[in-house]
């Protein structure tokens, strides 16, 4: 089925690209104050255009994705900013 991504974008004749998940991971921060903050990507679709290609000649391709976002506060007693 073809569409369009973004809707009326770029990729006016794309094609939905079935994928799975091999690795999920997650980009773990300290800052100086003990605060945890835990992101990763959600992958929610990638379509392949049916016409456009890169110079190399490769397809192109779009990915949409939601970005997770958890911070974990250290308490005021393991909180390295504080006496």
């Amino acid at each position: 089925m073809a569409t369009s991504f973004p809707p009326d974008g770029p990729l006016k004749d794309a094609e939905e690209v079935p994928f799975k998940v091999r690795s999920d991971g997650w980009t773990i921060v300290e800052l100086e104050d003990g605060t945890v903050i835990r992101v990763k990507a959600e992958i929610i679709r990638i379509v392949r255009s049916r016409e456009k290609k890169d110079p190399a000649g490769n397809p192109l391709y779009s990915v949409q994705s939601a970005p997770f976002v958890f911070m974990e506060r250290a308490s005021s007693t393991e909180r390295k900013d504080q006496p």
